[in-house]
């Protein structure tokens, strides 16, 4: 996936989550400030590998606090 796809991926899922627009989620917050906790996390990981097929550790995500450097990180690993 690209970092677009994977940035909207996680733009979604964010706002799902959370119950906002898509809009509403500020990329560059950490995961902390947007309200996502260590079991949405959890979470997170399963349905990306589910409907990505990447298998992301959760250190990845805590070396990548925000959508936008997961995103990215994700994206310079798939390509």
């Amino acid at each position: 996936m690209s970092y677009a796809e994977l940035r909207g991926w996680l733009v979604d899922f964010v706002a799902a989550t959370l119950e906002v627009a898509p809009s509403e989620v500020d990329t560059n917050a950490t995961w902390d400030d947007l309200g996502i906790d260590s079991a949405s996390i959890l979470v997170l990981l399963s349905n990306l590998d589910d409907d990505t097929g990447l298998a992301v550790r959760p250190v990845q995500v805590l070396d990548h606090p925000t959508v936008e450097a997961l995103a990215a990180h994700l994206g310079a690993a798939a390509a």
